[in-house]
């Protein structure tokens, strides 16, 4: 396995050299989907690289794979290995020289505080696999009132606000994520206070904004693989995919004509085929275009680890 796994991330070093080279920071390097092991995944903060393994492994091995994803990458000087053994366990494997506690990355300009050796973090900060919808965000929200659900650390909000975007109401459950956020404003030039941070469950949110009936040019969906609500009684995490549908019908509500709702989701079970199964229907009375729009750095082609979805509103 260990020989195979060298081979495979050798492999996906050269399949990416033409964006390794070009100077991108942020940048999925290998592909637990689209590079052949299911048990790795390997990102780029930078500088830095984050490997995430989904078993056991050897710390000796991880420490070859250090060295030969060193030598292959321009500019990559730091790695940093967790191990997610299921039922929410996390655990640090190995690290190869000096991890900050954070560090900033840009990408077309943005700048991103990311915590890539904080095992307790609620993620990184930025999802790199969600590269061009970022990009499509920024090209596409001059003078538009976004809203930013499960917004984290407001990646999307930030690169709404550099594309022009008039307000961006960030929810999230997690009073960290709002902080998060609002230092990513900030580092980018935005004055956070002038801007909504909601921290609450968020079909509260939803049925207190359709109650208000606030209309949004851009809503962003970012569903977790699972989630629960911030209120104590709720105990079952609920799933991304099994909410996505109730979801679609609240936000169309809340849609501005000739607005545009993207959704992602990090469901492996929620895929484009699903979607459009589920709301061929819907989308035919009440979608006149629809783009879609998957960023897969493995390749560039193929499956996502992350999909995500436009859909411009009649």
């Amino acid at each position: 396995m260990a020989s195979t796994r060298i081979r495979l991330l050798k492999d996906a070093i050269e399949k990416r050299q033409k964006l390794l080279d070009s100077g991108l920071e942020l940048l999925r390097v290998f592909d637990r989907l689209g590079d052949g092991d299911a048990s790795m995944t390997i990102d780029r903060y930078g500088p830095l690289l984050r490997f995430e393994f989904y078993e056991a492994v050897d710390v000796r091995h991880v420490q070859k794979l250090f060295h030969l994803a060193i030598n292959a990458m321009k500019g990559a000087s730091e790695c940093f290995a967790l191990e997610r053994l299921g039922q929410g366990k996390v655990r640090e494997v190995a690290r190869l020289g000096q991890i900050p506690e954070s560090n900033i990355v840009y990408e077309r300009g943005r700048r991103y505080l990311v915590q890539v050796g904080n095992i307790h973090a609620a993620g990184t900060g930025v999802f790199v696999d969600q590269r061009s919808s970022r990009n499509w965000l920024s090209q596409n929200a001059d003078g538009a009132r976004v809203l930013n659900l499960f917004a984290h650390a407001g990646a999307f909000g930030v690169a709404a606000l550099c594309g022009g975007a008039r307000s961006v109401d960030h929810v999230d459950g997690a009073r960290k994520s709002a902080e998060w956020a609002s230092i990513n404003y900030e580092l980018n030039g935005f004055n956070a206070r002038k801007h909504r941070f909601i921290v609450d469950d968020i079909d509260l949110v939803l049925k207190r904004l359709c109650r208000q009936k606030r209309q949004y040019d851009i809503i962003i969906c970012d569903l977790p693989a699972s989630f629960k609500g911030v209120k104590k009684n709720r105990k079952a995490f609920s799933q991304g995919a099994l909410r996505f549908r109730e979801y679609f019908d609240i936000l169309q509500g809340l849609l501005a004509r000739q607005g545009s709702l993207l959704i992602a989701c990090n469901d492996r079970n929620l895929n484009l085929r699903v979607i459009l199964s589920t709301f061929e229907k819907s989308i035919q009375r009440k979608i006149r275009t629809m783009n879609v729009g998957a960023d897969c750095t493995s390749i560039e082609t193929s499956l996502p680890a992350t999909q995500g979805f436009w859909f411009d509103h009649c």
